[in-house]
Formats: structure tokens, C-alpha cells, sequence
């Protein structure tokens, strides 16, 4: 009897072991599947957070500036307008920065006023500048960081737009149309009715158009989503405007408000002084023509304004 009860007892101790391995085994699975611990460079939260009073998993949102969620698909956009004292040199900087990006200009145009001076040199001022040009997405920020360096900044803004609903509907009619283009050159393999032929191959040729719309429609879409799209308008001054911080008094506006009407009445007078000596010739030309006619109409009016010459009676 002692026998049968050392050796029950045996077993249940057996088992015991055996529950203990069973369940340090599993909390070791569950310690491997824990989620990897943040890489050097992440700065934004990218694990799921735990509930510590149930210890369930919530969801929660991929934190961080300009980072889309998993599977998102954005295009982003942005518009900078700036002053610059070194037109030229900004320029080159520009066209450098895009270049050292990846990026390329997709077009642009420089213009600006026309003046002379006393040797007939001709001059550019004013000059201003358009730019729309495509820059890598992951090399956006650190772009308009440059960009804004380049002079003084007046406005600038950015846009993202959230393609992800209309890139996979594409996707999916895609899948779809491709689908049934298979479809359709299996029937045709065994189509016997001429009729019946020309129908599907009159459908095959409208999936197949259809196919190669969405597929540029798609193209068109990476592109944007590769590459985002900066404007940029680039102005010469010859100083800057300097942003007011605090608030001033009635007279110092009033200065600034003449010191800026002075300065728009010389740069006026300059533009005009400069259009007259432009027009001075065609003018001069064109006062000597207005006498010349004046003379010949005075003449040919003391002409007819003079009395004819009376006869003599004859004898």
C-alpha cells in the first residue's frame, strides 16, 4: 500500500514539473514576440502601447512630422516667394540645390525692366524669377530648409494630399480589367461564331484601352508621390523688408508710410525719365512732321486768302 501511495505521489510531482516547464515555455514565446526595440534615427512612435490595467494591446496612431501612416500615399506640395540683394548668385544656388537633391526644374522664366544708361549700355532690374521644380519626397525638407536661406523669405506654404483612395480604386479596376482580358483570350480561343469573335475581340480592344488609361493614370501618380513639386518665385531688391515685431507709434508708420511713398515716386520718376529719353526721337520726328504740315497749311491758306487781280476797264 505505502508503495501505491509513494509512487501516486511521484506522478503528481512529475506533473507539477511538467505544468511549470509547460508554462515558462510560453511566457518565453510571448517575450520573443514582443515588438523589436526602436532602431537608432526613429524619432516618432511606431509600437503598439499596452493598457496596463488589462493588459490588452491598443491601437495606436505613427507620430512624427510629415510621416504618413503605414500604406498611405502622399503628395506633398509647397510655394516659397522671396527677396534676394544677389540675383544672380541666388539663382545659381537654386539650380544647384535641385541638382545636389535629385531633383530637376520642370520650367521656368526670368524677367525684368529695361533700362539705358548715358553710354547706351543696356541694363535689367527688377529682375524676377519663376521656378517650379520637382524634388524626391524624402528630400523635400531638407530642400525648403536651403530654399529659405537663399534670401528673405515673404510667404511660404506646403500641401499634402491624401491619394491613397484613389490609388487603390485604380489598382483594383486594374486588377479587374486584367482579369477579364484573360477571360476574354480564353473565349476567343474557343469561340467558333464569327459574330460571337468580333464582339470579343471589339471588348478585349476597350479593356485593353482602358488598361493602358489607368496605367498612366497610375504613372502619373508615382510620379507625384517620387518626386514633390516646389514653386518658387525669386524678386531683386535692393533692400529688404524687414517684418515688424512690435508694435509702433502713429509717427514712426507715418515715416515708413512717406519713406515708402518717397522711394515709389523716384523709382516712377527713373522709369519715366527713362521711357522719355526711349521715345525722345521718335517725338522730335514727329513735332517736326506736325510743324512741317502746319507751315503748308498756312501757306496754302495766304493763297487762296489773296484777292485776284482786278482787270483794266478797255476803252
Amino acid at each position: 500500500m505505502k508503495k501505491i501511495l509513494a509512487f501516486a505521489l511521484s506522478l503528481l510531482l512529475l506533473a507539477g514539473l511538467l505544468a511549470g516547464c509547460g508554462s515558462k515555455a510560453v511566457m518565453d514565446n510571448t517575450a520573443g514576440s514582443a515588438v523589436a526595440p526602436m532602431e537608432p534615427g526613429d524619432n516618432f512612435e511606431k509600437f503598439p502601447a499596452t493598457d496596463m490595467e488589462n493588459g490588452e494591446v491598443v491601437d495606436t496612431v505613427v507620430k512624427g512630422e510629415n510621416v504618413a501612416l503605414s500604406g498611405e500615399k502622399i503628395i506633398y506640395y509647397a510655394n516659397i516667394s522671396l527677396e534676394t540683394l544677389e540675383f544672380e548668385k541666388t539663382v545659381t544656388a537654386l539650380e544647384e540645390a535641385v541638382k545636389n537633391a535629385g531633383g530637376f526644374i520642370q520650367n521656368s522664366s526670368v524677367n525684368g525692366d529695361t533700362s539705358y544708361d548715358e553710354n547706351g549700355v543696356v541694363q535689367v532690374l527688377n529682375r524676377r524669377a519663376h521656378y517650379s521644380v520637382r524634388v524626391p519626397a524624402d528630400e523635400l525638407e531638407e530642400f525648403l530648409h536651403f530654399s529659405g536661406t537663399l534670401g528673405n523669405v515673404i510667404s511660404s506654404s506646403k500641401e499634402a494630399e491624401n491619394v491613397t483612395s484613389r490609388y487603390t480604386d485604380l489598382e483594383a479596376r486594374m486588377a479587374s480589367l486584367k482579369t477579364e482580358q484573360t477571360r476574354l483570350l480564353e473565349l476567343m480561343e474557343k469561340a467558333e461564331d464569327i459574330h460571337a469573335l468580333i464582339a470579343l475581340e471589339e471588348r478585349l480592344s476597350s479593356v485593353r484601352y482602358e488598361i493602358e488609361s489607368i496605367q498612366r493614370n497610375l504613372d502619373n501618380l508615382d510620379s507625384l508621390l517620387a518626386y514633390s513639386t516646389v514653386t518658387l518665385s525669386i524678386r531683386e531688391v535692393r533692400t529688404y523688408k524687414t517684418a515688424v515685431k512690435v508694435q509702433r507709434s502713429f509717427f514712426q508708420r507715418l515715416g515708413d508710410s512717406f519713406g515708402a511713398g518717397w522711394e515709389r515716386f523716384v523709382e516712377g520718376l527713373e522709369n519715366f525719365t527713362i521711357g522719355l529719353a526711349g521715345a525722345i526721337f521718335p517725338l522730335i520726328l514727329g513735332a517736326v512732321a506736325i510743324v512741317v504740315v502746319v507751315l503748308i497749311l498756312k501757306k496754302q491758306r495766304k493763297k487762296l486768302a489773296k484777292p485776284a487781280p482786278k482787270k483794266e476797264d478797255e476803252a
